[in-house]
């Protein structure tokens, strides 16, 4: 059923994001605020689980797409998230007139056809137009918790939730929206505005594989056109410098306003490093600090290592 808008009393500054895990006696749950799940690493041991899982689905290639679901029916509230339609590809509504009437629209989890699911949590931000009016909005995590920043459901705020029972199926319908708009207008779900948390799933595993989106869904009102994210692109995590060193994809990189780094660690001095050194590129050596090296897809071999002699030539040779 529809729950309310309420701030989880777990949530606090550093927005943790917790999950509820089952007690052996099965009628408790055990909330651990130092926990991070889904862009801050949970740590619950395995004996809290009732049921302890290991090599679930790791979810690659999910994509979070916005649709619609229906009028909004006078009178009544939105139904359970469990009646929402489940659409397919191709079936996705995402562009509408800017007519002012208000629509309920589904934010989905989607797996390539055929992958399996395991969804136990999720995070996401939202960014929309002054034009468009968000008239209500609501979470489909059962009894799992859910925690918002304080801004939500503003534009430009994040949320992160689990789920109880978990999704097993995709699409799974995570959150819903209703939206109108009288003008040319867009709604779009992004990565959360806190970087650590970004946009991630997270699977059912004692220690959850938490796997990056790789596309976000936008609806669009008049002239503003929608968007389908494409589901099942290989996005691979990299080094991004921000105020400090987080592992993310290019997209969120970008999107933080931070320096993408490419493949690599967030090794101590990565991002801060000021010592310039040798770098091995395509075109032979050159003194860069470590992170204008990683930009140009070189090798580091350290701070104060000069090009004289020729330093790459020989690793070249010793390959």
């Amino acid at each position: 059923m529809n729950r309310p808008f309420t701030r989880h009393p777990a949530a606090t500054a550093s927005l943790r994001f917790v999950r509820a895990c089952e007690l052996r006696s099965g009628r408790a749950f055990v909330l651990s605020a130092a926990a991070v799940m889904l862009a801050l690493a949970l740590t619950i041991p395995s004996s809290s689980f009732a049921q302890t899982q290991f090599g679930g689905p790791t979810h690659e290639g999910v994509a979070y797409v916005l649709s619609y679901a229906s009028e909004l029916p006078e009178g009544t509230l939105v139904g359970d998230c469990l009646t929402f339609p489940r659409p397919t590809a191709g079936d996705y509504e995402v562009s509408f007139e800017a007519d002012g009437v208000p629509r309920i629209f589904v934010l989905y989890a989607v797996l390539p056809d055929g992958e399996p699911m395991d969804l136990a949590g999720a995070t996401f931000g939202i960014e929309y137009s002054e034009t468009v009016e968000l008239k209500g909005w609501g979470y489909c995590h059962g009894n799992g918790v859910v925690i918002p920043t304080p801004e939500y459901p503003a534009s430009g705020a994040g949320i992160a939730l689990s789920f109880r029972p978990r999704y097993e199926e995709s699409p799974a319908p995570i959150a819903w929206f209703v939206l109108s708009s009288k003008e040319d207008g867009y709604f779009a779900v992004e990565p959360h505005p806190i970087p650590r948390q970004a946009a991630r799933v997270g699977n059912f595993d004692a220690k959850p594989h938490l796997e990056p989106v790789v596309g976000f869904g936008r609806i669009g009102f008049g002239n503003e056109q929608g968007h389908v994210p494409e589901v099942g692109q290989d996005v691979k995590r990299g080094v991004c410098c921000l105020d400090e060193c987080l592992l993310l994809t290019e997209f969120e990189c970008a999107h933080y306003a931070g320096l993408f780094l490419g493949e690599g660690v967030c090794d101590p001095g990565v991002c801060t490093a000021e010592t310039p050194g040798a770098c091995c590129v395509a075109e032979g050596c050159e003194v860069l600090t470590r992170a204008q090296c990683y930009s140009a897809v070189g090798e580091f071999l350290g701070e104060g290592v000069t090009c004289t002699p020729d330093v790459c030539a020989d690793r070249d040779s010793s390959k």
